[in-house]
């Protein structure tokens, strides 16, 4: 069962930061989300869709 959820956060973890590459920000933001998502992978990406995506 813990396979599946490590699988699971570094699935989900992967397509963050693949959102994260394709948008507009610029390259220091960029940065800096990325490196919250790997140092944080499971409030990482909870962060990025609370403060960091913008519609």
């Amino acid at each position: 069962m813990s396979r599946l959820l490590y699988f699971l956060v570094l699935v989900v973890d992967i397509y963050f930061i693949y959102e994260i590459i394709k948008s507009n920000k610029d390259s220091n933001s960029k940065l800096l989300w990325i490196l919250a998502i790997l140092f944080l992978p499971l409030l990482g990406p909870i962060l990025y869709l609370l403060f960091g995506k913008k519609s």
